[in-house]
């Protein structure tokens, strides 16, 4: 009896284990989604979500048996033609359907073409590699066109030959909204410019092309209801609609949807130049040729406006399919407004004292016409009013805190701040922005006792911005934030604050801001500094803790988004605009950079942590787009050649590799007036926002520094190579009367020659004296200053190489 209750119990536990194994395996453990090892192995970009290796290959083989096992329609055979010919040209194994062939390709959609792309389509796909046989299945075709683009990233040549390696995926899309906005208005850029875009975004699975078509400075496709449009609005540079109809059906066939801009009320000049009687201000209108905020802006209290605007949008619905029209709204200069009879008098009669509310009359009236034909409205943030329709898309641009604040009014929402292009910012820059996460949130405790708030007027261009800012506490502890464009408060600490000055710096979504400023009583005056670009500002004091009956403001905290607001949270949009690029450097100033954005759209948050994993499979993203025919290396490498001017062109491109366009707005602020007919050439306008050689440079570096084997030799090369290349350079820059990029050159130069120096210092264990340490840090300041719009890329590296060397004792 015992022998069986210990056999009972001996069983039961045997059991127990089993289940609780089982449980934890199928219920609470879930394996990686990529390890390590496979992580490391592959160069694909976007990663997907699953991927596994599984130590084989399949060999790339003329003749193919591809299958359509369910079904097929004309864009999908279209998009497997162009990946037969992609495969075959990226290869050099012309594949071609043979239904004899032993390996097969199995395509296996559950529909054929979607009726309408939207953010409700299912883009998700499975892909299965083994030794003879490639299953990709997928929901709708449009998964099938992502699972071609991954097959195109995988080929490895093989003693066999090009093979595919054997594997398990499953993908999806993180956002169903992941795109690129592209500004055509304010520099023309042609049909063929446009449709390279698209290959490039197809490549990296993204489906939104959202085209800015009207701004100040042009008016870009042809209307046949009012001609005058594009007659008179557009200096000739415009898109007939059969070639919009061409871009459109080329974006469908790749699964990108086409999202037109028409910006209004403001940045309106170029409707007007035709139709001067939908403006504000009286008068005859030109088209603006410079860039900046400005003035004209469409009458929102005139019928007439809206009949032209009912007229005008059914024409664009019948030509964009897309359920969705951008509307613009963004930087609406409310001058012409301010000074309108009819605008005050209308605005009194409303019990309007905000401008926001009268722009938000008029934009609920273009959302009633849009909805008339069977379009929804999207706009960038300043749309935002606690009435705005939560089905209108809003847009945020300025400041991540108005996507949150989107969300939480119960709105929908994509972001683009933090993926501005024209800022120049590095790629791992932009992949360090989240969508779903809010940086920079505010965490000061303020002190009741020592407060002081100013009233701020930022002049910007010929706008101005109203803000405020908040100082606590006193001496070295003063601390406070600045409301800055959309009420998003940045913080800041160490403030300096005399009686009569004020200093300190916040990180603002553009980057680092200085503040300088002086004060005189109740009033202050300076100058807020980001990077080359100064903007003044004014204050005036409006309460402290010595003013009666004035009380600290309160710090607005922003919450985490719920899981529900997340929801409503579609993605985001890259953002190219043109005020100082066009066709000649369009496409370095969007690839390869957005490919990192657009794995941040694709992939999961916990896959896109690693920015070094991220450069190291973006060199090969890079390598594609080429393949592809994108002209970011080509048009580079001709630029080049044309401002060597049939001198040593070796040199300049040795040259021009580590040089990089300024940052942010700087390049703008270096004109005296810049205009669409301003000359953009230099080095500045051939300099790419990025230089991977530079980047590269600086990581070995720092991994040599850290310890990490890397070749001495590497680094002593390219410092040499830099220094030496001033003399090989000198005399073509002198002969072309470059100016600016003779004294960078000099600058490469001299701050190569230091990294020299200090490098052997640290090799050798030598102690750096004083004089070599003056030297280093002053030239390394010289080497940090733009000149022509353009910056020296390899000054980090060598200010880590003087702060090692600074280090080094004699042993």
């Amino acid at each position: 009896m015992l022998r069986k209750i210990i056999l009972g119990l001996l069983l039961t536990i045997i059991l127990l284990a089993i289940g609780g194994y089982i449980y934890y395996k199928v219920a609470i453990y879930e394996p990686p989604k990529i390890s390590e090892a496979d992580r490391a192995s592959t160069y694909l970009m976007p990663l997907p979500n699953k991927l596994e290796y599984t130590g084989s290959y399949f060999k790339i083989d003329k003749d193919l048996n591809i299958q359509y096992t369910k079904a097929t329609d004309k864009r999908l055979e279209k998009g497997l033609n162009r990946f037969l010919e992609q495969l075959g040209s990226s290869t050099g194994v012309a594949v071609a359907n043979n239904q004899g062939a032993k390996k097969t390709f199995i395509i296996e959609s559950e529909t054929s073409w979607v009726e309408r792309l939207s953010v409700e389509n299912d883009e998700s796909y499975t892909l299965e590699i083994t030794k003879n046989t490639i299953r990709l299945k997928a929901p709708t075709p449009l998964g099938i066109l992502h699972g071609f683009q991954t097959l195109l990233q995988l080929p490895e040549y093989q003693k066999e030959g090009v093979v595919f390696p054997t594997l398990k995926i499953e993908d999806a899309p993180r956002f169903p909204w992941r795109g690129l906005m592209l500004d055509v208005s304010r520099h023309w850029i042609s049909k063929e410019a446009v449709l390279r875009q698209l290959d490039g975004m197809a490549a990296n699975k993204m489906n939104v092309f959202h085209w800015h078509l009207t701004d100040y400075q042009g008016f870009r496709v042809e209307s046949k209801v009012y001609p005058k449009l594009h007659e008179m609005g557009s200096d000739g540079n415009f898109y007939t609609q059969e070639e919009i109809k061409e871009v459109i059906a080329y974006a469908m066939d790749r699964g990108i949807r086409v999202i037109p801009e028409f910006d209004l009320p403001g940045h309106a000049t170029s409707w007007f130049v035709g139709y001067p009687e939908l403006a504000t201000a009286p008068g005859s209108y030109t088209l603006d040729k410079k860039f900046g905020v400005l003035n004209p802006v469409m009458d929102p209290t005139k019928n007439g406006v809206y009949r032209f605007l009912d007229t005008f949008f059914q024409e664009m619905a019948t030509l964009f399919p897309d359920e969705y029209i951008h509307i613009g709204g963004d930087e609406v200069h409310t001058h012409d407004w301010e000074n309108s009879k009819t605008v005050q008098a209308f605005m009194k009669a409303k019990g309007w004292t905000e401008y926001n509310d009268l722009q938000n009359h008029f934009n609920g009236k273009v959302q009633r016409i849009l909805e008339k034909h069977g379009k929804k409205m999207m706009g960038w943030d300043e749309i935002l009013h606690p009435s705005l329709d939560e089905n209108i898309i809003v847009q945020s641009w300025r400041s991540h805190k108005s996507l949150f604040e989107a969300l939480q009014r119960g709105g929908t929402a994509i972001l683009s701040n933090g993926y501005y292009l024209d800022h120049k910012l590095s790629a791992g820059k932009h992949y360090s922005v989240d969508p779903a996460i809010l940086p920079g949130a505010v965490d000061i405790e303020p002190d009741p006792n020592n407060w002081e708030t100013w009233d701020i007027t930022v002049n910007f261009g010929e706008g101005e911005i109203e803000s405020s800012l908040t100082l606590f506490g006193e001496g070295e502890e003063r601390r406070g934030f600045f409301a800055l464009m959309d009420g998003g408060n940045m913080a800041f600490q160490s403030a300096t604050r005399t009686a009569d000055k004020l200093n300190f710096k916040f990180l603002s979504d553009y980057g680092e801001i200085a503040v300088n400023a002086d004060i005189t009583d109740n009033t202050m005056t300076g100058k807020m500094g980001l990077g080359l670009l100064k903007m003044p500002f004014t204050g005036e004091l409006s309460g402290s803790n010595d003013i009666a009956g004035t009380s600290p403001p309160t710090i607005e905290r922003i919450k985490p988004l719920t899981e529900e607001e997340k929801s409503r949270l579609l993605g985001g949009e890259a953002c190219m605009w043109t005020e100082v690029a066009t066709e000649d450097n369009i496409d370095s100033r969007i690839w390869p950079r957005t490919a990192a954005i657009a794995e941040k759209f694709w992939s999961l948050e916990e896959h896109t942590k690693d920015i070094e994993d991220m450069y190291r499979r973006l060199d090969a993203m890079d390598g594609m787009l080429t393949d592809l025919g994108l002209l970011h290396h080509d048009n580079y490498n001709m630029q080049v050649e044309m401002l060597a001017l049939g001198g040593n062109g070796s040199a300049m491109k040795t040259f021009m590799d580590v040089i990089e366009e300024v940052k942010y707005y700087d390049r703008m602020s270096m004109y005296d007036n810049l205009t669409t007919e301003t000359e953009l050439e230099g080095i500045a306008h051939t300099a790419r926002p990025e230089s991977f050689l530079a980047r590269h440079f600086n990581q070995k570096v720092a991994a040599y520094l850290a310890g990490e084997e890397v070749q001495l030799e590497d680094l002593q090369n390219s410092m040499t190579i830099w220094r030496n290349n001033h003399d090989e350079l000198k005399a073509t820059l002198e002969a072309n009367e470059e100016e600016a990029a003779l004294k960078l050159s000099e600058n490469l130069m001299a701050v190569a020659a230091v990294g020299l120096n200090l490098l052997d210092h640290i090799e050798n264990e030598k102690a750096l004296p004083p004089n070599d340490y003056d030297y280093a840090k002053n030239t390394i300041a010289q080497a940090k200053q733009p000149h022509g719009g353009a910056i020296i890329a390899i000054v980090e590296g060598i200010e880590k190489l003087l702060a090692a060397a600074q280090k080094t004792e004699i042993q």
